[in-house]
């Protein structure tokens, strides 16, 4: 058990938790320590989690690990965020030729909006 801040964590198996009649407020998946090799409950500065953490090999790896595809995909997103500008665009000076100008709320609404997407 540690205590930090003003709240007290209490991590125990789910049997034990389940014997002693413990609310369960969430599941722990993988825990692991980096400690001094003394045995004391100090964690000691290192590399932390990356004494743990590997990649596994895969017949078929993830594409978001390749910068070749993300730099396509980034490409991608850029042109199309640059044709919903220039929709937009398009929309407002069509609006204006017929003598019915769009709101000006409208009009920032789908800027940001087209913001929110791209980021």
């Amino acid at each position: 058990m540690e205590a930090q801040s003003t709240g007290i964590r209490v991590v125990m198996n789910a049997k034990t938790a389940l014997e002693l009649g413990c609310p369960i407020r969430g599941i722990v998946a993988y825990t692991s320590a980096s400690t001094d090799k003394a045995g004391r409950s100090v964690p000691a500065p290192g590399r932390g989690v990356l004494n743990i953490a590997k990649e596994v090999p895969s017949k078929h790896p993830l594409p978001l690990l390749d910068i070749n595809y993300r730099r396509r995909h980034l490409r991608f997103a850029a042109h199309r965020l640059t044709n919903e500008q220039e929709q937009l665009r398009e929309e407002v000076e069509s609006a204006k030729a017929q003598g019915q100008p769009l709101d000006e709320e409208y009009i920032a609404t789908c800027v940001s909006n087209m913001e929110k997407e791209a980021s």
